[in-house]
């Protein structure tokens, strides 16, 4: 049994005089440091460079998140680090990393920076680009409320700056000393990130005094980037590159290509402008509002279009994530125009959703508080900040639902943690308008927990028709699901997981595939393909399908060493291929990986009795019993079904007895009781447990065949045709039909024996070794009175096994062609030994060709009656 079956800145500046004096509170940029990283190359040299590099590029960058006396910011230190990543890694002019000075947290001091900047003073030079970003808190001070900002740096106070001069850098002095490398024809760029804190002394307004100016007296020969417009706030957030900046989180996707309009493979200052007005503003909901100054034209950076495609491909396939966000600096600012009730009710609300209250218990919620804070204070900036917060934290039931999923694994499918997602997901709907850009997403996932509710309590090991209506009905809801959002790979996985349930899995390839190409090099999503084509593989007989599985096994185990379901699996399919030694390699792994895994003792029990050793089959069937009491009626069929091959049916009896009495839905336990009841000759008592199994799982094309068996034995031949040709039509139908089944019904159950000859041709084109195969070819040649082409075949057959029953059903073929009675009695004496279901049928069918014409010996009657 297969385990888990049913499982860039680079921008030109010329220089930025004394206007820079004013810059206080400017919130700025974070580049993601893993995308910096994790490429190697992204700059390119066109034949003619349309972005002139003469001189050297330096860069002082400070980020600063962990204060030593005033708040703390949360992704200040990882944006300067993305920062250098990205003039080392990205930009089109590399950087040397001598020239680069970076201070992070307490190493941002006056007197180390003081050092970097002085050392570019010296050497800079005509033609060469200095870059310097600061990433951390800003103020005013609060005395004159002058129109020098400051940057604070680790040390800095909370107030009374100016004389503690050495923990702070002053814009003005800052302007002062780059102003003089721009009358040398050095390009300046300055990045400031400062996030204004409440607690700090210039106060609100400061924060605006200082926004107004910047925006009135910058330079026009200076290009500024700004995260947002005065009086608003400004982002951050895990949603962002897993802890970025909203501004910073598309300035660099905006640099790095995707603010390119015009395919001239440079990012122009109005490009990016473009591009950045219209995506911050709709991800904040409209409360951030991006300001760039500087000349228009102006020719930031070049786009690698290897790049660019690839980020292309990537922001195709996004997720959409929702979770809560911050502003920068410390909010406090933002309340202090609230009354006390405002107040309370806004703490009120942080503590309900610290502990979870979001709509519950009824009077005391997080819900309760925002519409309460709503009705009071429509027009406060946090009215939006509690929304989004809320909305946010109630999509974290669904997120913890499906976060297996994201690798491979069956989602937390508990009732209860269902029921509370689908909850929170309706509330969550109504805070969003249908115009919010997340609100198809979020009814999108309603659809998947819609789907989730339909098929609660469904086993998808053991489906059946009863459950048919209720899965067509989940997977109509993750259709709806999968068209609002389509990069949501959970959808595809359980779309798969549910046709493979069905016993689809030419469908549930479809999806798998769709899977793996979101989540490139998934260790699980290699494992439910792989399995998908074995069970293909076993359906149809396609050797090929079954060595490409294992291929794909072993791809999941290279990325996953201790990933279970692969080594399993590969126990199961390596015994289908007859490789026995491989079985029992993946089966010794198992044992150090996880040695209470019932399904390796399946599986392993399964490769037992292929060789022979029924009593070790018996022994792992009834280990993997007692390690997991809950699923034994996967080893008890096993059990049964060896039962019955050995003609013991007191033992089969007793337990597809047990199995029925845990599991009533269980079709393949009425299957191999109506198969030993077939055995026994009690064909009518087998046709009722047939049908029984034939209502239980109505899909499955073996049901039908063996229905049309016994109705052939009871001489009831229209009903026999009905369900053969029923069975022919579930494998023509699927896109990988096994010829071998095919053949079969066409040769012995309806007499057509040319058809059956066009399968027989084509399954021996991908198994020709097989046996039984050869035999059953050989018998429908004789029928079709193709002596010459039989006789070769059992050449062929001869060659591979003297003492194979099939080549002594061969043999009865060729003597019944040739009325040799005395030599169909010798090969019949052999075959009495062989209990096989299929030989019996094939011979009785053999005899009834040559019956009506020809008179038969007691003697082989005598053989034949010991085989029915």
């Amino acid at each position: 049994m297969l385990s888990c079956k049913a499982s860039n800145l680079a921008f030109d500046c010329k220089s930025f005089p004394a206007i820079m004096k004013y810059i206080l509170f400017i919130i700025f940029i974070i580049f993601y440091t893993s995308i910096g990283v994790a490429q190697s190359d992204r700059g390119v040299k066109p034949k003619e460079n349309p972005i002139p590099v003469t001189g050297k590029s330096y860069a002082i960058i400070i980020g600063i998140s962990k204060y030593k006396n005033i708040a703390q910011l949360n992704f200040a230190d990882r944006d300067a680090i993305a920062f250098r990543n990205y003039l080392m890694k990205v930009h089109h002019q590399r950087v040397d990393s001598q020239n680069i000075s970076i201070f992070l947290n307490e190493e941002a001091t006056k007197l180390k920076i003081g050092d970097a900047i002085n050392n570019v003073l010296v050497n800079a030079v005509s033609g060469d680009k200095v870059y310097f970003f600061f990433a951390g808190h800003g103020d005013i001070e609060d005395r004159s409320q002058s129109e020098n900002g400051l940057l604070l740096l680790y040390d800095s106070p909370k107030e009374n700056y100016l004389e503690m001069i050495h923990e702070i850098l002053q814009i003005n002095m800052l302007s002062d000393h780059f102003e003089k490398l721009t009358t040398k024809g050095v390009d300046i760029t300055y990045i400031i990130d400062a996030c204004h804190s409440g607690k700090l002394a210039g106060g609100m307004e400061g924060s605006k005094h200082t926004s107004y100016a910047l925006k009135n007296t910058l330079s026009r020969i200076s290009t500024v980037l700004l995260s947002c417009d005065a009086n608003q706030l400004s982002l951050e957030g895990l949603s962002w590159g897993e802890g970025r900046g909203l501004f910073s989180y598309y300035l660099e996707e905006g640099l790095l290509g995707l603010a390119e309009s015009n395919q001239d493979e440079v990012i122009s200052l109005y490009e990016l402008k473009r591009y950045l007005e219209e995506k911050v503003f709709l991800a904040s909901e409209y409360k951030q509002s991006p300001v760039i100054i500087g000349k228009w034209d102006k020719k930031l950076t070049l786009v690698n279009p290897k790049f660019k495609d690839s980020l292309d491909h990537l922001k195709i396939n996004e997720y959409p994530n929702f979770k809560i966000v911050n502003i920068k600096g410390d909010e406090e600012v933002y309340l202090n125009d609230l009354d006390e009730r405002g107040k309370m009710i806004y703490k009120n609300f942080k503590n309900h959703l610290l502990s979870g209250n979001l709509i519950e218990p009824v009077g005391e919620n997080a819900m309760r508080d925002y519409w309460e804070f709503n009705n009071l204070y429509p027009d406060h900036q946090f009215r939006f900040l509690i929304r989004r917060n809320l909305a946010a934290q109630l999509t974290q039931t669904f997120d913890s639902l499906i976060a297996p999923l994201w690798k491979g694994f069956s989602p937390n499918t508990k009732p209860a943690k269902i029921l509370s997602a689908a909850r929170q997901l309706d509330s969550c709907l109504l805070l969003l308008e249908e115009t919010h850009f997340m609100y198809t997403s979020i009814l999108s996932r309603r659809f998947y927990v819609s789907a989730l509710m339909e098929s609660m309590g469904i086993d998808m090991n053991n489906y059946t028709p009863i459950d048919k209506a209720r899965m067509q009905n989940a997977l109509q809801h993750l259709d709806k699901s999968r068209v609002l959002e389509p990069n949501a790979v959970y959808v595809y996985f359980t779309i798969g997981i549910i046709y493979q349930s069905m016993a689809l899995p030419d469908s549930a390839l479809i999806y798998f595939r769709k899977y793996l190409s979101l989540v490139p090099n998934s260790y699980a999503a290699f494992n439910v393909i792989g399995i998908a084509l074995a069970d293909l593989g076993e359906e149809t007989g396609n050797v090929a399908l079954m060595k490409e599985s294992v291929s794909l096994f072993e791809k999941a185990i290279l990325l996953n060493p201790t990933f279970k379901s692969p080594h399993v699996n590969l126990i199961y399919v390596h015994g289908l291929l007859q490789r026995y030694d491989q079985c029992k390699f993946y089966f010794d792994k198992m044992m150090l990986i996880d040695s209470n895994f019932s399904s390796t003792y399946n599986n392993m029990a399964q490769v037992y009795l292929e060789m022979g050793k029924p009593d070790l089959a018996i022994k792992h069937w009834e280990t993997s019993a007692l390690k997991f009491p809950k699923r034994a009626y996967v080893p008890y069929l096993g059990i049964a079904k060896l039962s019955i091959q050995s003609r013991d049916y007191v033992t089969a009896e007793k337990y597809l007895e047990l199995i029925i009495k845990e599991n009533p839905k269980c079709a393949e336990a009425y299957f191999l009781k109506g198969k030993m009841l077939f055995k026994k000759g009690e064909y009518l008592t087998a046709l009722f447990n047939y049908q029984k199994g034939l209502s239980l799982n109505g899909s499955h094309p073996k049901y039908y065949q063996e229905m049309g068996w016994c109705y052939l034995f009871l001489n009831h031949r229209q009903e026999a045709k009905l369900y053969f040709d029923t069975c022919v039509s579930l494998h023509q139908a699927s896109r990988y039909p096994n010829f071998t089944v095919l053949a079969d019904v066409f040769q012995y159950g309806l007499n057509e024996y040319k058809r059956a000859d066009e399968y027989y041709v084509k399954a021996l084109k991908t198994d020709s070794q097989n046996m039984e195969l050869m035999g059953k070819y050989i018998s429908n040649l004789f029928m079709l009175q193709q002596n010459k082409l039989a006789n070769n075949w059992i050449q062929k057959l001869s060659k591979l096994s003297m003492q194979s029953n099939w080549l002594a059903y061969a043999m009865i073929c060729k003597h019944l062609n040739e009325l040799k009675f005395s030599l169909v009695e010798i090969d019949l004496e052999k075959l009495c030994m062989d209990p096989d279901f299929d030989n019996r049928v094939l011979v009785i069918k053999n005899w009834e060709s040559v019956n009506s014409k020809f008179s038969i010996p007691d003697s082989v009657k005598k053989c034949l009656n010991l085989i029915q």
